[in-house]
């Protein structure tokens, strides 16, 4: 059996090319595609896109973009 996965959903991006979420990865924002199972409203059960472990960016800037540069707190 997989681990299951989830995420805030304050973390899911839903735009005109579907679901995805924003991962740190090397010090750059790095965009990822989602499939969910559920979603509860506070947070969403992921089954492909993510694995654990993952350092999702929670609520993503309209203005950040793929390889961008992110400082982590």
């Amino acid at each position: 059996m997989n681990p299951v996965v989830r995420v805030p959903s304050q973390a899911v991006i839903f735009d005109k090319d579907g679901l995805s979420v924003a991962v740190v990865e090397d010090g750059k924002a790095q965009f990822r595609k989602l499939e969910l199972d559920a979603d509860n409203g506070a947070d969403v059960e992921v089954r492909a896109g993510l694995l654990p472990g993952d350092r999702v960016i929670l609520s993503p800037p309209a203005n950040l973009t793929n390889g961008m540069q992110v400082e982590t707190l």
